[in-house]
């Protein structure tokens, strides 16, 4: 990336609603800003005669590396306002791809390009759950979009690799909805029935997933090695539930025949066999069905199995409910954490736990006594539900906040104090509240929110008032509706970046972000970058992924961009992908059209680094 490139100015659409985004503006701002502007160096009549410009001329852009607010002396004639004409050209990726079902799905045509070999290939460099709650979205989307893949062999293979993938990412139930297959080769049938056994005996249904598994063929025939064995150890399960222990042996014996070794099926069946009232050792490494086997036991000790446990075991063990509450609510956690369940999930979870009232009546002191442990959080969340006193509420959201942050549930946990933010009146004495606000605000999707205790934060009612603006960068980045005049919070991010409250890291990945969103960065903001030590860390993707992925958008491969973005990106996400991994994966976004998730992908890079005048 150039840090002497300008960004282009060849997006004459936004000529069209920069009257609509001035008007918004300056009716919503202009009151709000009253209040603080006289005490800053910032001029009302600066800025608001810097959003009516667009207003009077929509056909020219101001320069954003030229002050908006007066009192700010320009290093040199050459930062003057510059007025550039539009062109009248439109790129491809200005068009929007017409999208399934009601207009929020993936692009028609999602699945173009692919068959079974390229897509078993691009599955195993994938590491699933993905950790960005963006690339959880288009993953699940991708395995649950309308396709027709047709009832030959390779429409099977495909269909079956789809079934495996979203049973390697725990998401049981929406494997279950899919249509079963009909009309295939009787193996490729037999491999799909299996795959929904597995996913039914991980949903908690032991009884109707033994029942499924008598249409999954005689002992795995021309099924793969490893399909063939999990089959095997299901058929060895399901005839110990059943108290066939004799039947279970026989199984096992087969097992032995064909040189499967001593797993933790047979292990199982012996401690059953002598009436043991404890699950064998539970081994490092362990699948669904090993993990089924402790059901059958009164009492498993499940070690650090949860930091460690794969996607479908997780899911399997929340669908358990036998586990002690802290031990739930700990597997709860870690499947909201690895976008295996959502944020109604989560919050009925929470909802479900059972506190004694005098523990609802004085949060605080319970709290404490749970320090950092999930039931602390539950109940916070569970008294944020009764609170209905502005300062108590927002004092219990702030702890939620500083909690989820010690359990590595940051960037999580703010979707769930979207409803309870509703509740929180914009007052003088909450105003130290408003940073907290502008986190929950920007996470849960309410941008104009977000704006406007980004505003009210910076007012002048307390002796020592924060400037807040440097969030209008964020809101812009994130909104796909223009909260914001596009590039109206640079300056202020700008200042920030100037001040030293970027890290170089940090300053790297915005005006990366900033760069691959065609932003007018300003030149000072440039310079800063420039002269900032260039990080060398984060994912970067074996050679020849990031050209297949700019491929794949120049030829509107939704599902290859979709699938070579999570390999871009790596195991970490936006966050801990290398700057050029993730500059280039929002501008193949973007080319694409699906310039929403782009901009969620910029966010997600920024948020957890951004600076901030409160630490949780």
């Amino acid at each position: 990336m150039s840090l002497t490139r300008r960004a282009r100015f060849d997006e004459p659409e936004r000529c069209l609603s920069r009257n609509r985004r001035a008007a918004f503006f300056t009716a919503f701002t202009g009151v709000k800003l009253l209040a603080f502007l006289s005490l800053t160096s910032m001029s009302l009549t600066s800025i608001l005669s810097h959003t009516s410009a667009f207003a009077q001329n929509p056909a020219i852009e101001l320069d954003p590396a030229r002050p908006l607010f007066k009192g700010q002396k320009p290093p040199s004639i050459a930062d003057a306002p510059v007025f550039k004409p539009r062109s009248p050209g439109i790129e491809s990726g200005d068009l929007a791809p017409i999208r399934d079902g009601d207009g929020r799905g993936l692009p028609i045509g999602v699945w173009q390009g692919m068959d079974a070999a390229t897509l078993e290939k691009l599955f195993s460099k994938i590491d699933l759950p993905p950790r960005s709650p963006t690339l959880s979205r288009l993953w699940l989307r991708l395995l649950t979009s309308p396709a027709s893949f047709g009832a030959n062999k390779a429409g099977i293979e495909l269909k079956i690799l789809r079934l495996e993938a979203l049973y390697r990412s725990g998401h049981f139930e929406e494997l279950l909805k899919l249509p079963t297959e009909r009309g295939a080769d009787q193996s490729g049938r037999h491999m799909a029935e299996f795959i929904r056994a597995k996913a039914k005996l991980g949903s908690g249904e032991a009884k109707s997933a033994c029942d499924m598994l008598k249409n999954a063929g005689p002992a795995g025939t021309g099924m793969p090695k490893g399909l063939a064995i999990e089959l095997l150890k299901m058929t060895i399960f399901c005839r110990a539930q059943a108290g066939d222990i004799n039947g279970a042996n026989l199984v096992i014996d087969l097992a032995r025949e064909q040189g499967i070794g001593s797993t933790y099926a047979s292990k199982a069946v012996f401690a059953l066999e002598a009436k043991r009232q404890s699950a064998p050792k539970i081994p490092k490494k362990i699948d669904l069905i090993d993990y089924s086997f402790t059901v059958l036991f009164p009492n498993a000790h499940l070690g650090n199995l949860i930091e460690k446990a794969s996607a479908s075991v997780l899911s399997t063990m929340l669908n358990d409910r036998r586990q002690p509450r802290d031990a739930y609510l700990k597997i709860a956690e870690r499947c909201f954490k690895l976008n295996i369940i959502g944020v109604e999930k989560m919050a009925a979870i929470y909802q479900s736990v059972k506190f004694d009232p005098s523990a609802l009546n004085n949060p605080r002191a319970s709290v404490a006594r749970y320090k950092n442990r999930p039931e602390g959080r539950a109940l916070l969340y569970q008294t944020l539900e009764y609170e209905r006193d502005g300062m108590r509420r927002a004092s219990l959201m702030t702890q939620l906040m500083t909690s989820a942050r010690k359990a590595g549930l940051y960037g999580k946990v703010e979707k769930l104090l979207k409803r309870p933010l509703d509740h929180i009146p914009q007052t003088n004495e909450l105003q130290w509240f408003s940073e907290t606000a502008i986190e929950i605000a920007l996470i849960s999707g309410q941008y104009e929110k977000a704006l406007s205790w980004a505003i009210f934060g910076s007012e002048g009612a307390n002796e020592n008032p924060r400037n807040l603006l440097n969030w209008l960068t964020l809101i812009d980045i994130a909104a796909t509706e223009n909260v914001v005049p596009k590039g109206a919070g640079l300056v202020s991010t700008e200042e920030a970046a100037l001040a030293g409250r970027f890290s170089p890291p940090t300053l790297h990945r915005l005006v990366t972000v900033l760069d691959a969103l065609k932003y007018d960065v300003p030149i000072r903001l440039w310079n800063r970058a420039s002269s900032a030590p260039q990080p060398s860390s984060g994912h970067l993707p074996d050679t020849g992924i990031l050209p297949k992925l700019e491929t794949a958008a120049r030829n509107n491969q939704y599902g290859k961009v979709i699938l070579y973005s999570m390999i871009a990106l790596g195991r970490d996400g936006p966050g801990g992908a290398h700057m050029i991994a993730l500059g280039d994966t929002i501008k193949a976004m973007s080319s694409a059209g699906m310039k929403n998730e782009a901009r969620q992908i910029a966010l997600e890079a920024l948020y957890a680094v951004w600076p901030r005048s409160v630490s949780h």
